[in-house]
């Protein structure tokens, strides 16, 4: 499975810690007025609290707190109140110094995107169940806490931080797009839809449509803000581009799937003039399907999904597979960036060793909850001749639960272990049972894939045919598989 195996790929809610989010500007409000001291009354209170109590810096930490909470970014007090805070650091906690920082976004870092780190996680929980003893009703902390527990697999504790955010804040965009992020990753869409759509900011706010929209047509839920969407883009002379970006990219992605790829072009135009990397990875994902030109020269901060897919798209597998690290590294409780960056490792650069590090070190909670992690790493294993590891964990795979297409893959890979073993006569059974289910699912990709390590295998015990080579080399230019073509078969 590699990087452009997306069956459809919709502009799904990213999800990262919430200073992240800040830093990429995805939680500040749009340019639509709120006034956010009616809205919540006990926020006014905090804020006069902090006016009236001679500037104290427990009032002030309160008043920043809740603003950060209600996503108010344009309150002049509370930047006094967080300036008032970094003026005396000396005398408080580190976290009462990141709070301030966040609200007047001093942070602008994108070097410590590496939050998979199991030790980097588990520090995190730590700091942040020691901050909410102080401030329990932090909805941002809840969520943060969510975020780090994903990354490590402990997918009920997080649940569970997630359940607390979202009941404390159930408006707040950060809070909505991380809850729908997780309940996508724990595989219930409906839960997911269900406080995008409980939410009354969903129907103002093009963040949230965007995602309301892309996940109900991600799994075929019918939606009932498509137009509300449409009459969103005829207001870009009132939003900022990059508050658009994503709901010009989902709309724009409807039309190209009705076949109006015109219209879906004009309409990636608009979502690109400011994007966040989400809508640039899509519009790129797109390019190909409708004829557009993505220019990543001027693209948005921490685009590594796209740059992955670009380096791909021109053969440049080294940095193909450094970018998908970047990635996998971004977004580390995504399985599709380890299953693509094992795949380029092995496939495309034929260092099983590395794609099998790379799956230890950043796939390894994936690797009993996602098939194609598992089989790529059987896959390494056998193409290492490491097969009784292989074996182990091929005996550990449920077939019943497979779906058709990991079925039919399942029996290549045993193909390759029984090509290892010396059963030669087994392994191009395997083989050719798995092209020949992949033909029966019209999956011309796979059907390849299978017939070019099929062919390996006969080329490594020295039966080389050649029109065989020929052949798969023809399919695999005609599919855009050029990893599976001999270089001296590429034109330059």
């Amino acid at each position: 499975m590699n990087i452009n195996d997306y069956e459809a790929r919709q502009i799904i809610p990213r999800w990262y810690p919430f200073e992240m989010a800040l830093y990429l500007g995805e939680v500040l409000p749009n340019s639509k007025p709120v006034n956010y001291r009616n809205k919540f009354t006990s926020y006014l209170e905090k804020e006069i609290d902090w006016m009236r109590n001679i500037k104290t810096l427990s009032s002030a930490l309160d008043f920043v707190g809740t603003a950060l909470v209600v996503n108010d970014f344009n309150n002049d007090n509370a930047v006094k109140a967080s300036e008032f805070i970094l003026d005396n650091e000396k005398k408080i906690s580190s976290l009462a110094i990141q709070l301030a920082k966040r609200y007047v976004n001093e942070e602008k870092k994108i070097s410590n995107f590496s939050l998979s780190d199991d030790n980097n996680c588990r520090n995190n929980i730590v700091r942040i169940k020691a901050a909410l003893k102080m401030y329990p009703y932090n909805s941002i902390a809840w969520a943060d806490m969510a975020y780090y527990y994903a990354v490590l697999g402990q997918n009920a504790k997080s649940d569970k931080c997630m359940f607390i955010a979202v009941n404390y804040s159930p408006d707040n965009r950060y809070i909505l797009r991380s809850a729908a992020r997780l309940y996508l990753h724990l595989h219930d869409p409906e839960k997911a839809l269900y406080y995008l759509r409980k939410s009354e900011n969903t129907r103002y706010d093009p963040w949230l449509l965007s995602s309301e929209i892309s996940i109900s047509e991600a799994f075929d839920i019918k939606t009932k803000n498509i137009k509300t969407a449409k009459y969103f883009l005829t207001k870009v002379d009132d939003l900022p581009s990059k508050d658009l970006a994503e709901l010009f990219g989902t709309i724009a992605t409807l039309e190209a799937k009705s076949g109006a790829n015109n219209k879906a072009k004009k309409l990636f135009k608009n979502a690109l003039i400011d994007p966040n990397e989400n809508t640039v990875a899509q519009a790129f994902w797109m390019s190909p399907q409708i004829g557009l030109h993505v220019d990543l020269s001027n693209k948005a901060e921490a685009s590594f999904e796209a740059d992955g897919r670009y380096y791909f798209s021109i053969g440049n597998y080294k940095d193909a597979l450094e970018s998908t690290i970047k990635w996998l590294k971004f977004q580390p409780f995504c399985s599709h960036p380890v299953i693509s960056a094992s795949y380029i490792s092995g496939v495309c650069l034929n260092d099983y060793n590395r794609s099998i590090q790379i799956i230890k070190d950043y796939g390894n909670h994936f690797i009993e909850k996602d098939f194609f992690v598992k089989n790529n790493y059987i896959f390494s294993l056998a193409s290492l001749g490491r097969i009784s590891e292989a074996e182990k964990l091929l005996d550990s795979i449920n077939i019943g639960s497979l779906q058709n297409n990991e079925k039919a893959t399942l029996l290549a890979t045993e193909g390759l272990i029984k090509y290892r073993k010396n059963l030669i006569d087994e392994g191009r059974k395997l083989y050719e049972d798995a092209i020949e289910n992949f033909k029966i699912l019209k999956d011309e990709k796979r059907t390849v894939l299978a017939s070019y390590f099929l062919s390996r295998e006969e080329k490594r015990i020295g039966n080389d045919n050649i029109l065989l080579s020929e052949k798969i080399s023809k399919s695999a230019k005609r599919l855009g598989l050029n990893e599976l073509i001999p270089k001296s078969n590429i034109k330059e």
